[in-house]
């Protein structure tokens, strides 16, 4: 048996505090890129330093993001991405690493072009071009359920258990003029609500909770159409209780911030 001992103090037990949690207010940012080009991106602005990072899918999958990136949706611990040009919707962590990639076809096999997501009851309810919203489940990551709404619906948005959706009929000759609402509960459509010609790209829950969508009208000042047809952009307002619309004002794109709506109005041939 062998011992020893020592007159030297034992250094002094160094306990490292618990690292300070730390925060970061930003925004995704979906950038579709080029018709046919397969570079949709996303990045990150980090808003404290003002700095924009690079591209957050190539660089957790090391490939491109695919074809026109359409939407993106933050809800729960996840990202919902809508890919049009590739008809596909990518779930993403916040990283952006893909946890799942979801094809869309129709009955028949041909692709669907998935275009705008909102977020309620955990679920995320998208529109496409095969006239539909569609439900995905966040759980299951998968799709559980399908609504027809009208020809070519955009925008969507939910308030007091439903969704509105924008009926555009875009790319057949923009003559929608309906908002289709959607029970979420029994998610069945309920009614159209008949709105300004070619409600389009914004649908939007205000803080007022009041839906407002934007309608594009026919493009005033189109030297196709006398001036006496054109039809102005157009600003509605739809209490979701009672279902009634209110025209406000004319508008191109619209920002809400507490008891305030700013607003863009420029039509596309009258800059």
């Amino acid at each position: 048996t062998v011992t020893a001992c020592s007159d030297d103090d034992e250094p002094e037990l160094i306990i490292e505090p618990d690292p300070v949690p730390t925060e970061t207010i930003g925004a995704y940012i979906l950038n579709t890129g080029n018709w046919g080009g397969n570079d949709a991106s996303i990045q990150y602005l980090d808003i404290a330093t003002g700095t924009v990072s690079a591209d957050l899918y190539a660089k957790a999958n090391n490939n491109a993001l695919g074809d026109l990136g359409q939407d993106l949706c933050l809800y729960g611990s996840k990202l919902y991405v809508t890919v049009s040009g590739s008809s596909k919707i990518e779930i993403l962590d916040k990283s952006c690493k893909v946890l799942k990639s979801i094809s869309l076809t129709n009955d028949e096999g041909q692709p669907i072009t998935p275009r705008y997501m909102t977020a309620a009851n955990g679920a995320v309810f998208f529109t496409a071009y095969d006239g539909c919203v569609s439900r995905l489940d966040t759980l299951s990551m998968s799709i559980t359920g399908k609504v027809a709404v009208g020809s070519h619906p955009e925008a969507i948005t939910n308030a007091n258990g439903k969704l509105y959706v924008n009926n555009s009929n875009y790319k057949q000759d923009g003559s929608g003029k309906t908002v289709s609402v959607i029970d979420i509960a029994s998610f069945s459509k309920i009614k159209e609500i008949e709105v300004a010609l070619n409600p389009y790209t914004q649908c939007l829950t205000g803080d007022d909770g009041y839906v407002y969508t934007v309608s594009n009208g026919n493009y005033a000042g189109n030297d196709k159409l006398p001036e006496e047809q054109w039809v102005y952009q157009m600003l509605q307002r739809i209490d979701p209780k009672t279902d009634t619309m209110t025209p406000l004002c004319n508008a191109t794109f619209v920002a809400n911030h507490g008891n305030k709506m700013y607003i863009l109005y420029n039509e596309y041939y009258l800059p």
